[in-house]
């Protein structure tokens, strides 16, 4: 059964056994959490910032992540996340052809 409930203070669903809980972020859609229930572990990143959703990041009130273009990327970041190279579309535009 899919649940809702706030992860470090982000909007999250998780579902859980007996054994495991897997946590996932509404917005981003990061794996925030993957915790061993019987060790207390959860082996995923946290940062040692506070996470806000990235639809709240507003460059001016939110100077702490920073002003370049990563910085709603750092607002929002939280447990396994894709790395994807930000410039990735300016270089499949130049791959493509005429």
């Amino acid at each position: 059964m899919l649940a809702h409930h706030l992860y470090r203070g982000r909007r999250a669903a998780f579902v859980e056994n007996d054994e495991l809980r897997v946590t996932v972020l509404e917005e981003g859609g990061h794996i925030a959490e993957m915790l061993d229930k019987r060790s207390g572990i959860n082996p995923l990143w946290t940062p040692p910032w506070t996470s806000i959703e990235p639809s709240a990041y507003v460059q001016a009130t939110h100077v702490v992540y920073g002003s370049g273009v990563d910085a709603t990327l750092l607002a929002g970041i939280m447990g396994h996340n894709l790395c994807v190279d930000i410039s990735a579309d300016r270089l499949m535009r130049k791959r493509r052809p005429g």
